[in-house]
Formats: structure tokens, C-alpha cells, sequence
């Protein structure tokens, strides 16, 4: 399950994205995740702190630039939010969406706080006619290939194990509990395919490196390599 946080202070794009999100990660009917979502930057505040104080972080932020700061006041550009984000969720995907890419203020928040921040920051123009669609893209790379990465660490031991595991040498792994592992490989496996075309081109690699995968057609086919 994502945790994903939606900050936007016009209540129909927030409505549209939620909706888009929800469509959009869902795979399967089980697949349910926690979309929340904040129109000022109070609200926001309030979910970050309470998601911080329970150890669930987000997995995702959205995060307009020019926000109010309670219901009522006029919006301006808001810094406080991602900077929180940086400091106590470091490991949190910030996606900024914005209709004001020229305005200065905006211009230099993106540049001083993501700059060097590439794998965990970008940000959309609201005046792309496409830029919700482009946000859904860049989640869903993000989200999968953190998960299958985070997976991959816990059965296998990756990538510190597949560091020193030549292709032919994968079917030496040994870990307790075989049956079980098993189960959860034979899992790990449905899910790169399902994701396959989700994930980025380094989480591709390295996958290639444990398992076989052939993705010369339509159809993905996964496998330990023997």
C-alpha cells in the first residue's frame, strides 16, 4: 500500500487527481492505497506531523507552490511544507505542481531545495494540458521501483548479495525457511512483470542481474536465472 499526500488548494483539480491516483495505482482490486489529501497549509502541516509522530511516512507528496495558509487567505508561494518533507522524510518523492513556472520565487525554491535532488523531486507545470497524466507516469516509476527494491533487499538480500552472485551462481541462494521463500520469489516475480514497463532503467538492470527477462513482446516473462 502507497501513503501518498495531495496538497492543492482548488478543491476539482484536487478531486480529479485523487481520482486519477486511485484508478491509476490500483492494479488489482485488493490494491488499496491511503490517498490523503489537504487544501491549505495548515491541513497539510497537521498530516505530516501526524504521520511522522505514527512512523508512516508518505511515500508521496503533491505539492502545489502557491497555497493558502488557512481557508480564506489569499495564496502565496509555500516553502515551509517541502522543507519539512526534506528534513523529516527524507527517503519522500516531492512533486511539485505549479501554473506560475515563471514566477521568480518559484523559479529559485526549485532551484536552491531540488536541484540535487533528482531521484526524489521534480516538478509539472499545471499549463501542460498533459501534466496530470506526466505525474502519474513519474509516480508510478518512483513507487514501484522503490517497492520492488525494498522486496528484492528483504528476500534476497539485494543488492548487497546480488553484488557477488554471478548469473549462474543464482541458484545457490540459500535463506531459511525455503518453502516460504519460495512463495514470496514466485510473488516477486508476478509483480516485476505486472510493473515491468513502471520501472526504471538502472532498477532494470540490476534486476537483470538475479533474474532472467524477456520483454521482447507484450507479454513480460520473469524468471530466477539458472
Amino acid at each position: 500500500m502507497f501513503r501518498i499526500l495531495i496538497v492543492e488548494d482548488i478543491i476539482e483539480t484536487l478531486r480529479q487527481l485523487k481520482a486519477l491516483l486511485t484508478e491509476s495505482l490500483c492494479t488489482t482490486e485488493n490494491e488499496l492505497h491511503q490517498i490523503e489529501t489537504a487544501l491549505t497549509v495548515e491541513d497539510a502541516h497537521k498530516l505530516i506531523v501526524q504521520a511522522r509522530a505514527d512512523k508512516r511516512p508518505y511515500d508521496a507528496i503533491i505539492l502545489d507552490l502557491m497555497l493558502p495558509k488557512q481557508l480564506g487567505d489569499s495564496t502565496e508561494v509555500d516553502e515551509s511544507l517541502c522543507l519539512m518533507v526534506q528534513r523529516f522524510m527524507p527517503s519522500t518523492l516531492i512533486a511539485h505542481i505549479t501554473a506560475y513556472t515563471d514566477d521568480k520565487t518559484v523559479r529559485e525554491h526549485l532551484k536552491n531545495y531540488h536541484i540535487e535532488q533528482i531521484d526524489r523531486s521534480f516538478a509539472l507545470s499545471k499549463t501542460d494540458i498533459d501534466y496530470a497524466q506526466k505525474l502519474v507516469i513519474k509516480l508510478k516509476v518512483f513507487l514501484y521501483s522503490n517497492q520492488l527494491e525494498r522486496r528484492l533487499t528483504q528476500i534476497l538480500g539485494w543488492p548487497e548479495a546480488s553484488a557477488s552472485i554471478k548469473p549462474n551462481q543464482s541458484k545457490y541462494i540459500r535463506m531459511p525457511g525455503q518453502e516460504s521463500l519460495t512463495h514470496e520469489i514466485a510473488a516477486l516475480t508476478r509483480d516485476i512483470t505486472r510493473h515491468w514497463h513502471d520501472l526504471d532503467e538502472k532498477l532494470k538492470d540490476q534486476i537483470r542481474r538475479i533474474f532472467y527477462v524477456d520483454d521482447a513482446s507484450d507479454i513480460i516473462r520473469v524468471s530466477l536465472l539458472r
